[in-house]
């Protein structure tokens, strides 16, 4: 069911988001430090830090949708050809490589992270242009951008939303992976590397890395042993 698909994206966002230190945590303390060394009054870190997560998130979620669009029309072209659905062993190897990826072994969603670096190398001067950010418009934008950053994390949680197979449940999906990754970078820019150094502990981001390698051996377990129905719905995990 949709509403359990919310559920385990958003903790996935929140579990995950000691991966986000090392990939959006830079900018997020960033933005902090500008906004309390800036012209900007300290008050208002908290809403520049709102608005550019939100424009993080809603560049999710424009994502969610279109990777959706793309999951339907691959399935409906599966399903014209008569080819076997292996969306949910997609999900689950994703899940465990993002496991592997927390623990240091990078090699397994480095591939994907570099398809998305093309798209990167064209947004990311622009980022540049918007610092240092002194206007809410500005922080949306930069967050907006940022959100196309390559992430294994980000990834894993758009395979989700590709076999929904539906723009609008993509779109929540993701917005509820981006919720889930929220309290983290709101420390981050309030807090700047104090909440950054207690994320990166090597010891908790192996704990976590096991955590997640275990869930993905867990929905792996469920394909293997045929205990998932046909469909392009997430209902069991």
């Amino acid at each position: 069911m949709l509403s359990q698909d919310l559920i385990t994206v958003f903790l996935m966002g929140l579990v995950g988001s000691v991966h986000c230190v090392g990939m959006c945590g830079g900018i997020a303390s960033l933005l902090g430090g500008q906004i309390q060394t800036g012209n900007t009054l300290p008050r208002h870190i908290l809403g520049f830090s709102l608005l550019y997560n939100t424009g993080r998130i809603s560049s999710y979620i424009v994502a969610g949708v279109l990777i959706a669009v793309l999951g339907q029309l691959t399935a409906n072209a599966g399903q014209s050809a008569g080819l076997p659905d292996i969306s949910r062993l997609l999900i689950g190897l994703l899940t465990l490589f993002f496991g592997f990826y927390l623990m240091g072994w990078t090699f397994f969603l480095l591939p994907l992270e570099k398809v998305g670096s093309f798209l990167w190398r064209r947004i990311e001067p622009i980022t540049r242009k918007l610092l240092p950010v002194r206007s809410w418009p500005q922080a949306f934008l930069l967050g907006s951008l940022w959100g196309w950053l390559p992430c294994g994390l980000v990834y894993v949680a758009l395979s989700w939303s590709a076999v929904s197979a539906d723009p609008v449940q993509g779109g929540l999906l993701m917005a509820a992976f981006g919720l889930g990754t929220l309290p983290a970078m709101l420390g981050m820019s309030l807090t700047g590397n104090r909440l950054g150094q207690l994320l990166a502990q090597p010891n908790l981001r192996m704990g976590i890395g096991v955590l997640v390698i275990l869930y993905g051996s867990w929905m792996l377990w469920f394909v293997v042993a045929g205990k998932l129905g046909t469909g392009s719905h997430l209902e069991h995990f």
